[in-house]
């Protein structure tokens, strides 16, 4: 295995610097989305490592946010802002579209698989036919969203890492 530089992205100061980056992606068009920590809007640069602006506002209101913690390619070219109680999406144009909000336990951790019909869901879910089993196959595109599986085990030590991209919480 041999290392390769692919693209330097953002400037040391500036509107393009960089300094904790939760997640990067590179969406279809051959952009970088860079999300870093906090009360941030995602950094967006071009297929060079240019920056080329930030997306979205910080705030309250519709389409706002406080702080984004992952960023999807969605399809037909939209993108999924992961804000913490949901998901807000942009389309190719970065307009903003719409809203979903996800409500989830405080404790939960999830994989996102394919938005939005596939996620992996890991809490503690008391219903009758879910106890004692941690993780869930999880269809976001019903409201509310769906669990079509539930499986593993308490004791077997089956939960979802948390990774440098870090899980999704509510917050």
């Amino acid at each position: 295995i041999s290392e390769e530089l692919s693209v330097i992205l953002g400037t040391p100061d500036g509107p393009g610097a960089l300094g904790e980056v939760n997640r990067v992606l590179m969406d279809r068009q051959g952009r970088f989305w860079v999300v870093s920590p906090g009360p941030e809007t995602p950094m967006l640069f071009n297929e060079d490592g240019v920056f080329l602006q930030r997306v979205g506002k910080l705030g309250e209101g519709p389409g706002e946010f406080r702080g984004v913690l992952s960023v999807w390619d969605l399809p037909a070219d939209s993108i999924g802002l992961w804000v913490g109680n949901g998901v807000h999406v942009y389309n190719a144009d970065l307009q903003f579209v719409r809203s979903m909000r996800v409500v989830l336990p405080a404790s939960a951790r999830f994989l996102l698989l394919e938005w939005p019909r596939l996620a992996v869901l890991n809490a503690d879910i008391r219903t009758p036919e879910r106890a004692g089993l941690p993780l869930h196959l999880v269809d976001f595109s019903y409201l509310p969203p769906r669990i079509n599986r539930s499986f593993g085990s308490q004791d077997g030590g089956m939960q979802l890492p948390i990774s440098g991209a870090r899980a999704m919480r509510q917050v």
